[in-house]
């Protein structure tokens, strides 16, 4: 006869050197999968930095600009908003600032800065210039100018780098590129564009620019050393800061992406960071 217990199966429970091998690995492969992951963002922003420079050199000259690339580039940025979704959705921070960026046919422009609380705001009027099929300068009617680079659906706006947000559907009483109500520069932008500016101290002559040149279509171009070594980027300008984008070939390679200065005036000198220039 057979009998009705029932038959508890046999486990295999997993030896002791397997234990100590999997507290021993176990946290290696846990540090190995978060260097992994931080390394991906890392790459994935420089890569997106590094191909959204203007690529501009000192010895750069204009191509035969047609009013189509403008209104190419007018269609691009009015296309949309430009925001920094990417940037907020993989933050941690339980506040990170969300940046939006509008600029409408109807020659109005608004930006927000915001978390939990609105940082800052502005709206009015703006026009730009083009220095490339891809890149110009955007005047806003507050004074502030921006150098812009319009790529893979991307925008270097400044120091910013945003993409494409929502459609922007409100085409009432439309301009064109050609037709944009002109803006009148600040103060600033006018000095800072009237000449060339000479360094006055001549004891650091390798890590200053000797000479620098603001143009009017947003681009500069800066000598070290009198004229050893040049570079060109786009600038721009908001309220007292002025932001220099640095190329991938610089004069300065541990200079980082972009060189934030204070500007200020006083008589016809040109002061940054402290340091003086002259006509």
């Amino acid at each position: 006869m057979f009998s009705n217990t029932s038959i508890t199966p046999i486990t295999k429970k997993p030896s002791t050197r397997k234990r100590i091998l999997f507290i021993i690995i176990g946290p290696f492969i846990l540090f190995i999968a978060i260097i992994s992951y931080f390394s991906v963002i890392l790459f994935s922003s420089w890569l997106t930095t590094y191909f959204m420079h203007s690529n501009f050199d000192s010895i750069y000259t204009l191509p035969s600009l047609t009013s189509s690339n403008r209104n190419d580039l007018f269609n691009k940025l009015t296309a949309n908003t430009w925001c920094n979704k990417s940037d907020v959705r993989k933050s941690n921070m339980l506040a990170d600032t969300y940046k939006n960026y509008f600029f409408n046919k109807n020659g109005t422009y608004k930006w927000t800065h915001f978390s939990d609380y609105l940082e800052g705001s502005g709206q009015g009027n703006w026009n730009f210039e083009v220095n490339s099929v891809n890149s110009g300068i955007i005047f806003l009617s507050s004074g502030d100018t921006f150098g812009f680079v319009v790529k893979y659906n991307r925008i270097l706006l400044a120091d910013e780098i945003l993409e494409k947000c929502g459609a922007i559907e409100d085409n009432t009483k439309t301009y064109t590129a050609s037709t944009l109500p002109e803006i009148d520069t600040s103060l600033t932008f006018k000095k800072l564009t009237e000449s060339k500016w000479h360094i006055t101290n001549r004891y650091d002559l390798s890590t200053l620019p000797t000479e620098i040149e603001f143009l009017n279509d947003g681009r500069y171009i800066e000598n070290f050393d009198n004229g050893k070594c040049s570079q060109s980027g786009l600038w721009s300008l908001n309220k007292d800061q002025l932001y220099r984008e640095n190329p991938i070939k610089n004069c300065q390679p541990d200079s980082g992406h972009f060189t934030k200065s204070s500007v200020k005036f006083d008589s016809e000198l040109l002061i940054l960071n402290e340091e003086t220039y002259s006509h």
